[in-house]
């Protein structure tokens, strides 16, 4: 599909060359077509930005929505599975989150209130999981708005060092990373009754060395 083919070639040069490195016709001549064939589907550079926003920043702010729809799943469960898909769906788009959040300065105003929007929001619903996890005693009584930015921010930083040619896959990783998050809030699990916190404390790591294990066994 062309639209993408642009979205894509248009990634590649932001990151290589800057935003106002790259024109409209390096963008052509990236993908073998004229510029009219470019101008059907981007005026300008400021479009495509404002396309990559739409097509990454919202796609993600779907996809923690509808998670967040499921009134069926416990909090943990949610947690689990919005880490899951966030980081899942970074590393499936890695040049595009890092194209955005280096060109920023360069959304325009309507752009850039659509991006700080969508950011929020998936802010917000991943604070309202943990908020919830808080009340039903699934999580501990962390702050919900500064546990959900280490989270995003574990999310996001995959952009920077993922590769596809690595050792583990990005949904292996993002498994990983989903419990990893999960674990970091969830009270120690007392290995018996009058368990001390030593003896909760080795389980939690117990539990945690388990699923690195899992992981790390799968070739």
């Amino acid at each position: 599909m062309l639209r993408q083919a642009i979205l894509t070639a248009a990634s590649r040069l932001f990151a290589a060359n800057g935003f106002a490195g790259t024109s409209l016709q390096n963008i052509a001549d990236e993908i073998g077509v004229t510029r009219p064939a470019l101008y059907y589907y981007f005026r300008s550079k400021d479009e495509i930005l404002a396309s990559l926003v739409e097509d990454i920043t919202i796609g993600a702010l779907k996809r923690s929505a509808q998670i967040e729809a499921r009134s069926s799943n416990s909090p943990t469960a949610s947690l689990r599975q919005m880490v899951t898909a966030q980081a899942r769906w970074i590393m499936q788009h890695p040049l595009e989150f890092r194209v955005l959040l280096r060109t920023e300065n360069y959304l325009s105003d309507k752009a850039k209130a659509v991006q700080d929007t969508a950011k929020r929001g998936i802010l917000t619903a991943f604070a309202r999981i943990i908020e919830a996890g808080i009340a039903k005693g699934e999580f501990l009584p962390v702050d919900p708005h500064m546990a959900a930015l280490a989270m995003l921010g574990m999310c996001n930083w995959s952009a920077f060092w993922f590769s596809n040619d690595g050792r583990k896959s990005a949904d292996e990783i993002a498994e990983t990373m989903a419990e990893m998050a999960v674990n970091s809030i969830r009270p120690a699990r007392e290995s018996g009754k009058d368990a001390g916190n030593l003896s909760a404390l080795l389980a939690q790591w117990r539990e945690d060395i388990d699923i690195f294990e899992k992981v790390a066994a799968k070739p």
